[in-house]
């Protein structure tokens, strides 16, 4: 039998897992290699990466190296190189340093930021997708708040001090949380008066939080008031500048301090790419997750349009994350061999939990069951270790543990 090559291009949930999943699979087939691409040497746990934004966790404890998170996996080789393009019709990948022929290719480079062409987003905004975006933002917000302290001006000192975020969802309400939670004490180790810092979150829609029940929003927006943060919805950003957040038909807000989540596409790499597009710029996939009329190449995560029986598109979040990732190493196992069958996918979402910092979260399971407060916080960090119990990975569910356990509302990093 002739060796098959199997690409996965990038390496976050979706990319890792469905690399775990075809390795499980395909244990023992030596003429299989299955080649995990990615960028960075790491696999970046994002859905921490708004605890190292706010001092709960350090950096680099949101980052695993791959070689050690695929130890076991005697079948995957893991590339560290960066994808240059895809010949689709020819079956290469080209990166940096070499050309790379496959027989199925999955892409899982997942999404990027949006900002709509609104002017000044690019330039000045903080975008957050990525660690090292996470950590830009953590230095800018130490750097802002140890110049405020040594400034006179007082409109200057009061816009270094108030920091803003655009976008409402899930992303936006959690990096917040975790401000509103480390705002006390930057105030005190700065020598600030009490409630110096502002904090504003700006949505363009009527409520935030609009993937859940209106419940989960109306606990968030009551738990923001009690800890004086300004929420503004139906609130439009039309500019943003060196200084400022421009609003339709308000005053602008006075800030140094942007961090815009309020938009998600795929990732650009792709839009070259003799596919069908769905929303977004996603990749309109079969049911088996290969993309549309293109056998050999799958889609997972972030970058994937399907829409179910009922004509709900998959949702971009964690679960659809290794949901796609299993489906596509099935039916891509199934082309392999013939004791594998194909499958289409379902979509078994299990809830969401949104933690608004350490200490407090919501959450909404199984379309039926309302979380907030101790409860949530306790069933996201089982979900986390869940995660990690997946993977297979006992030393990350130990780390991961350790560091919640050690972590506090409190003492939080000032580094």
């Amino acid at each position: 039998m002739e060796e098959k090559t199997i690409i996965i291009l990038g390496a976050g949930f979706s990319g890792v897992f469905t690399a775990m999943h075809l390795s499980r699979k395909l244990s023992g087939d030596t003429q299989v290699n299955i080649k995990l691409v990615n960028k960075d040497p790491f696999f970046t746990y994002k859905t921490r990466l708004h605890e190292v934004i706010g001092g709960r966790i350090r950096p680099e404890e949101a980052v695993h190296d791959l070689k050690t998170l695929f130890k076991s996996y005697k079948n995957v080789e893991i590339i560290v190189d960066e994808m240059k393009r895809i010949d689709e019709r020819e079956q290469y990948v080209m990166t940096e340093s070499q050309k790379i022929p496959y027989e199925y290719l999955v892409l899982a480079m997942g999404g990027e930021p949006n900002d709509f062409g609104i002017e000044g987003v690019s330039e000045y905004g903080f975008t957050m997708w990525s660690w090292k975006e996470a950590v830009r933002i953590r230095k800018h917000i130490l750097t802002m708040v140890e110049q405020a302290a040594k400034e006179t001006d007082p409109k200057k000192r009061q816009a270094m001090l108030h920091f803003v975020i655009c976008g409402g969802g899930l992303t936006g309400i959690e990096i917040m949380g975790e401000l509103v939670e480390w705002k006390p004490q930057l105030e005190k180790n700065f020598g600030l008066e009490e409630n110096e810092i502002s904090l504003s979150l700006v949505e363009a829609s009527p409520t935030i939080l609009p993937a859940l029940p209106a419940k989960e929003s109306q606990r968030v927006e009551a738990y923001f008031a009690e800890n004086q943060v300004n929420l503004m919805t139906e609130a439009s950003v039309s500019k943003v500048t060196f200084d400022s957040v421009e609003i339709k038909g308000q005053e602008p807000l006075q800030t140094y301090s942007l961090i815009w989540t309020a938009g998600v596409k795929a990732n650009s790499d792709v839009e070259d790419l003799e596919v069908e597009f769905g929303k977004a710029g996603r990749i309109t996939t079969s049911g088996t997750m290969s993309a549309q009329n293109m056998k050999k190449i799958y889609v997972v995560g972030d970058l994937v349009h399907y829409e179910d029986a009922s004509g709900t598109a998959l949702p971009q979040n964690a679960q659809t994350a290794e949901q796609t990732a299993k489906t596509a190493a099935e039916n891509i196992a199934a082309e392999l061999r013939p004791e594998f069958k194909s499958t289409l996918h379902e979509n078994k979402q299990k809830g969401t939990i949104v933690s608004v910092g350490a200490q407090f979260g919501v959450g909404y399971l199984m379309n039926l069951v309302h979380i907030k407060g101790p409860i949530a916080v306790t069933m996201k960090h089982l979900v986390n270790l869940m995660t990690w119990g997946q993977m297979k990975s006992m030393s990350n569910l130990t780390k991961y543990l350790k560091q919640e356990l050690t972590a506090s509302k409190q003492n939080r990093y000032l580094s």
